[in-house]
């Protein structure tokens, strides 16, 4: 349950512990206008160890000197680690960002992910399921960024200034939660049906849904292949 609001505004910190791991999280309580009820997400900023030592995590170690001063840590906690932890550079934060189109784009790393994509089927079990709705190479383009860069989808639109992605389209944070929220769990289950039905002698399936960190990791991954590979 969400900890009540602190009086000075501050962000409480607290211990959470699940699967034997200890983390420093803060935990909000926000409404859904539509529905009317409350979740309550966690935010990570390190890990505590057994003597309640706090070790901060990049999404800490990124954060300024203000918005550290604004983080209630729990009497008793030793944060020495905080005094040695490296600020981030003074208007050198988050990705580069550009006004005119770049004409030099990488394209390495996406270009081999869509290699595997049509090596492996998936391009096309996406467009048996997503083909009329064309968005099949926004969901790659998502996965691919997510893959490479393990960052957070605000980050993707002023990465298509720089590298190459498959879609034509500029998907910005909205643009994203819209594509998203469109997407049902009959797609989800149409897609691993295809993924399942190219399964043959001495495959392999593979499920990640466990990640209690910095929430950048995905929330489901499976493969199914014959070699390791990305499918």
């Amino acid at each position: 349950m969400a900890r009540p609001r602190r009086a000075d505004g501050k962000t409480k910190i607290q211990l959470f512990v699940t699967g034997g791991y200890r983390y420093a999280i803060s935990q909000g309580s926000v409404r859904d206008p539509e529905t009317g009820k409350y979740s309550h997400p966690k935010i990570t900023y390190g890990t505590v160890t057994d003597d309640y030592r706090f070790l901060p995590n990049k999404r800490f170690l990124e954060m300024s000197t203000e918005e550290r001063k604004r983080l209630a840590f729990p009497s008793g906690w030793n944060l020495d680690s905080i005094d040695s932890a490296p600020l981030p550079p003074a208007g050198n934060r988050g990705r580069p960002s550009y006004t005119g189109e770049s004409r030099s784009l990488l394209y390495g790393a996406t270009l081999f992910l869509e290699n595997v994509a049509d090596a492996c089927g998936l391009r096309k079990d996406l467009t048996v399921i997503f083909g009329k709705r064309g968005v099949v190479d926004d969901l790659l383009s998502l996965a691919y960024f997510e893959l490479i860069h393990r960052d957070c989808y605000n980050h993707f639109e002023p990465m298509q200034k720089v590298e190459w992605y498959p879609t034509k389209n500029i998907l910005s944070p909205p643009n994203i939660t819209r594509l998203t929220q469109s997407l049902t769990e009959q797609d989800k289950q149409d897609l691993f049906a295809c993924r399942q039905a190219r399964v043959v002698e001495d495959s392999w399936i593979a499920i990640d849904s466990t990640n209690a960190d910095t929430g950048k990791m995905p929330i489901l991954h499976f493969n199914i292949s014959t070699s390791p590979c990305i499918c």
